[in-house]
This record gives C-alpha cells, sequence and structure tokens, in this order.
C-alpha cells in the first residue's frame, strides 16, 4: 500500500509540473512575456531619429514674419517700414535699422559638416538707438531667405568673421552685427527678416543682394 501510495504521488507531480509547462503562470521562472507595443514607433527608413528644426521664421506672405517669443511676442509691436539693402528701416519709436557691407566669398573650410566650395554673402547690420529708451539687443534672430519659394539660408559662423548684435543700446547709440548666409550665385527675390526684440516688429530688407 505505501509503494502504491509513493508511486501515485510521483505520479501527480509529474503531471503538474508538466501542465506548468505548457501553460506557465505569471512570474513563472523561463515563461516568455508577450511583446509590449512601442508607444513612440521606430522612424521609417531615411527618416531622422530626432526632432526637425527649421527656420527661425515662418514665412506667412511676403514681407511678413513672425518668430515665437512667447508672451512678450504676442503683444503689440512697435511697427517698422519696409525698406531695400540699400535703405533704411525706420521704427515708430525713432530706432532705424540699415544693412551694408555687402562681401560674397566661397567656403574653404574642410571636414564634417563642412560645405566646402558653397558661396555665401556676409554684411553688416547697424542698428541705431533714436528712441527715449534703453534698446535691447539680447535675442536678435536674422533670417535671410531666397527664390520664388523663399528658401531659408543657412547661416554661416565658421570659417569666415561674423559677430552677433548683443546687449543693450543706450539712447542716441548704435550697435553693428555682421552676418554670414550661404547663398547661391545670383539669388533672386531675396528678404531679409530681422527681428530685433519681443517690442519691436520684424524689420524686412528686400531686393537684389548688392
Amino acid at each position: 500500500m505505501a509503494a502504491a501510495a509513493l508511486i501515485a504521488a510521483l505520479t501527480a507531480c509529474s503531471n503538474a509540473a508538466a501542465v506548468a509547462e505548457q501553460h506557465p503562470g505569471p512570474g513563472t521562472a523561463g515563461a516568455s512575456a508577450a511583446p509590449i507595443d512601442d508607444p513612440r514607433p521606430s522612424p521609417e527608413a531615411g527618416q531622422p531619429k530626432g526632432p526637425i528644426g527649421g527656420p527661425a521664421y515662418e514665412a506667412k506672405k511676403p514681407g511678413f514674419a513672425m518668430v515665437d517669443r512667447g508672451k512678450s511676442g504676442k503683444q503689440k509691436r512697435i511697427a517698422v517700414s519696409a525698406a531695400s539693402f540699400a535703405g533704411q528701416a525706420k521704427y515708430d519709436d525713432g530706432v532705424t535699422v540699415s544693412t551694408g557691407n555687402f562681401s560674397e566669398g566661397v567656403v574653404t573650410e574642410q571636414g564634417a559638416g563642412a560645405m566646402t566650395g558653397a558661396r555665401y554673402v556676409r554684411f553688416t547690420v547697424t542698428v541705431r538707438n533714436g528712441s527715449a529708451e534703453t534698446l535691447d539687443l539680447a535675442a536678435v534672430v536674422p533670417t535671410l531667405l531666397y527664390g520664388s519659394d523663399q528658401i531659408p539660408a543657412a547661416p554661416l559662423y565658421t570659417g569666415v568673421q561674423v559677430a552677433d548684435l548683443v546687449g543693450t543700446v543706450a539712447a542716441g547709440a548704435s550697435a553693428e552685427g555682421t552676418y554670414a548666409f550661404l547663398v547661391p550665385e545670383d539669388a533672386p527675390k531675396t528678404v531679409l527678416y530681422l527681428d530685433l526684440n519681443g517690442t519691436h516688429a520684424p524689420a524686412s530688407f528686400t531686393g537684389d543682394l548688392p
């Protein structure tokens, strides 16, 4: 009788193990978990893996551009007259902006990311503070567009001498910055937008580059 009971117990244990192997429960060692859908699907072949950037401005219509400056950008800005590259943009508060000292060159820098052989234009931007208040130039954003489709020109900061407009300008004083952009030769319909700060509307300069 004892031998028969032992055989029955061993048989029951063996059957239980077989059932557990075929139908593993939660936390069972060796169980293969069902795949979990990734809420962040992998990009398709040829697509960038990171966020896609864009130009500082998104042109809504000719002669107009907008920069997202948060709450300060939603308030009414000081108006400015449009100008050509040879002219002067004038704000209602007395601030004026002009461009000059245009020159062109070819990128000679080599290495990863260098646009060797690409043509660029370089120019200066002069801001004169004719208002009665100190002018903030701590976040100036220039954008150059060209062609019928208004393609954003890539800014150039290496291999060429440039200097951003920065800091503040006292009433009656002036400041100067130098910028460079990669632009094809004889690029038509060129537009420069210059957003000084959150209180002044973007100044625009249009025409053929000098």
